[in-house]
């Protein structure tokens, strides 16, 4: 669920990039990129804070090959604070950007 928080970092990393000086496919594909990072760091984040148990069951779980919205289920059941975690990645990827353009 994004929220007013996610869309305010989603600005300033549009703006601390000056995306908007790029043509518009180019803005969507820095943008795919930009979310794949964010999943990346997410997935990351959430496997940190599994337990050895949730960490297998969710491995074997990746092996029936799931689509997205069957990942975000497990993680949702298995995970009680992701929603938490993916606000923290994009939090710290919109600083790590900010801090890095200095804008």
């Amino acid at each position: 669920m994004k929220t007013t928080k996610d869309t305010a970092n989603i600005r300033e990393i549009t703006e601390a990039l000056d995306l908007s000086e790029l043509p518009t496919k180019e803005q969507e594909e820095i943008l795919v990129d930009i979310n794949d990072l964010v999943v990346k760091g997410t997935i990351i984040r959430i496997l940190e804070r599994m337990d050895e148990k949730n960490k297998n069951d969710f491995a074997e779980f990746l092996n029936t090959n799931p689509s997205g919205e069957e990942i975000a289920n497990f993680i949702d059941a298995h995970v009680s604070n992701a929603d938490d975690i993916v606000q923290e990645t994009i939090t710290d990827f919109a600083s790590d950007i900010l801090a890095v353009t200095k804008k």
